[in-house]
């Protein structure tokens, strides 16, 4: 909780919404050890998120997850900024193409936020990430991204320590940092199932006239058809994408 926030009770109980950041369900106890508050405390907060439609309770359980109330927030958010009209015709196009999914992201703290995704034609989406958070070591998105900060300012956009998902996730800064030199020199990021097993992604930054980063799209899909030919394929095509999607995006107000 910020120590500068205004209004205290406010602040406590979007703290305690965080905690729902992870996707997953959580009881009145576990939040009340995590926050460090009185179950009663939490209590009243959880059942009033969930009274309001921000959070949903298992009747069996009585854990609470996050509610469709953010839905549609997502939705409206989504299109003051207008990435779905501007940016996803060519997603899909690319998509379409590649016959793989694309992804849409943009930094936020040591994490990318997905904010849009296209599916390839009469693919149904068996999943999707949109408004998922995931650590920028890990990812291609976030690789393509931290390989346009400078070398320095590394260690503050990733967690201590580095957090393995997969045998292929990178541990060590030193590690991670060699790779971020190579994109650089490729222009594009891979991620070789380093943060999801079975899934390989290829991705590359945006950038605004400063040449700092402010998002990226991706091509993710099963590892299988991830090769030593495709990728390069894929990577290529997005380099070619980017000048378009650039200049859309660098026309959208993001604050």
């Amino acid at each position: 909780m910020s120590e500068e926030a205004k209004v205290k009770s406010l602040a406590k109980a979007l703290s305690v919404l965080n905690c729902f950041k992870d996707g997953n369900m959580h009881g009145v106890s576990e939040i009340s050890e995590i926050m460090g508050l009185s179950k009663s405390n939490i209590s009243d907060i959880l059942s009033t998120f969930r009274d309001y439609g921000y959070l949903s309770q298992d009747s069996d359980t009585s854990r609470y997850r996050l509610g469709y109330a953010f839905l549609d927030m997502a939705h409206i958010v989504a299109t003051s900024i207008g990435f779905h009209r501007t940016i996803y015709p060519f997603m899909k196009q690319l998509s379409d193409d590649v016959k793989e999914t694309v992804y849409f992201a943009i930094p936020d703290g040591k994490e990318v936020l997905y904010l849009d995704a296209a599916y390839p034609l009469h693919e149904y989406a068996t999943r999707t990430m949109l408004g998922d958070r995931a650590w920028m070591y890990c990812t291609g998105l976030g690789k393509a991204i931290l390989s346009q900060y400078p070398d320095n300012e590394l260690a503050a956009h990733c967690p201590c320590p580095l957090i393995s998902f997969t045998p292929n996730t990178m541990t060590s800064l030193e590690v991670l940092q060699k790779d971020l030199d190579e994109i650089r020199k490729r222009g594009y990021a891979v991620d070789n199932m380093e943060h999801e097993f079975g899934i390989k992604c290829v991705a590359v930054p945006i950038v605004d006239a400063h040449q700092n980063p402010i998002a990226a799209i991706s091509v993710s899909g099963p590892s299988l058809r991830f090769d030593e030919t495709t990728i390069p394929q894929i990577g290529a095509k997005l380099m070619n994408l980017v000048p378009q999607i650039s200049l859309l995006v660098n026309n959208i107000r993001f604050h």
